[in-house]
């Protein structure tokens, strides 16, 4: 059953591998520090679980029901992940919001992620991420903010694509990071 979900990951890893020797632009500092461990939970992991399954269920519920094949550690922390990548990409497609609120959300989410970072988590959701980057000493936390940095260029109006090099940068900014984001869970 593990293997059906990696083979469900195996092209965003295999991207994230190619383009990770890209230089993208990280403005948290954030991505060069490692967190201090969390001390003062202010909600249960219980909490963090069923926030992050009503996400799911409201938007992803096979994605739910795949995360159920994992080991709940791992469960837990590719779910954490899923809820910080969808509510990312919430802001970036609210058909609601014009461009510059979208982006003053996107820098507002940025500074979030720093929060998160600093292990001062608005939300349980965001507590979860917290804990999951707490777990993996290994993981690189620029693609966090590489990933925020792609969706910031998604809102330009009318944005094209020139060449081969701009469509290497947008696919790792939206696809590669999430990639990399999982290599420790694999």
């Amino acid at each position: 059953m593990t293997r059906f979900f990696i083979l469900l990951l195996a092209p965003t890893v295999l991207l994230a591998s190619k383009c990770s020797g890209f230089s993208f632009r990280t403005s948290s500092s954030c991505t060069h520090r490692r967190m201090l461990p969390l001390l003062h939970h202010r909600s249960s992991t219980t909490q963090q679980d069923e926030a992050v399954q009503e996400l799911m269920k409201e938007h992803d519920p096979i994605l739910l029901f795949a995360s159920r094949l994992l080991d709940a550690e791992t469960a837990r922390d590719a779910s954490a992940l899923y809820a910080w990548c969808r509510r990312l990409d919430e802001i970036t497609d609210d058909p609601s919001s014009d461009v510059a609120t979208i982006q003053q959300r996107l820098s507002d989410w940025e500074r979030r992620f720093d929060l998160i970072c600093r292990n001062e988590p608005v939300d349980d959701m965001d507590r979860a991420l917290a804990m999951y980057i707490e777990r993996n000493d290994d993981l690189d936390l620029s693609p966090f903010t590489d990933m925020i940095s792609g969706m910031q260029a998604d809102t330009v109006h009318n944005r094209t694509i020139s060449n081969m090099a701009e469509l290497d940068e947008y696919a790792y900014q939206v696809a590669g990071t999430v990639g990399l984001m999982l290599l420790p869970l694999l």
